[in-house]
């Protein structure tokens, strides 16, 4: 028997769009320099598995639900940096000094999807890809 559905469906994971766009290979992807913030010419290899938190927790989200999450997860990561003003004595110093190691982690893996996400939309928002 022949499947005929199937090739009609369309990617509309995170993970699966990536792949689409991108290409995942052995849990890596090729990005531009652009997509990064960066300058250069050359694609950079970021990887992409359970390693980083963030990808773990939105590889398999619905591309349309992602943005939300994201907008979310930024707020809460601005909310984290915006602590340093409350923090006034030595151990509130530093109680805020052993979260920020995790706070540019997070920020720095945020940023990367922020910006994948947004490559990656505008592919689906045209109309080639319906």
């Amino acid at each position: 028997e022949v499947d005929l559905v199937t090739p009609l469906c369309t990617e509309l994971t995170y993970e699966g769009l990536i792949h689409q766009h991108f290409g995942i290979s052995h849990g890596y992807v090729d990005l531009d320099p652009e997509v990064l913030g960066q300058t250069g010419s050359q694609m950079v290899k970021r990887e992409l598995n359970s390693n980083d938190p963030l990808y773990a927790k939105i590889r398999d989200m619905h591309f349309g639900d992602l943005g939300n999450l994201l907008h979310k997860l930024a707020r809460g990561v601005h909310e984290g940096y915006e602590e340093r003003h409350a923090a006034h004595t030595v151990s509130q110093i530093r109680e805020f000094m052993r979260k920020l190691n995790k706070l540019q982690h997070t920020h720095k893996s945020l940023a990367m999807h922020v910006n994948i996400a947004e490559r990656i939309q505008r592919v689906t928002k045209s109309a080639s890809f319906h």
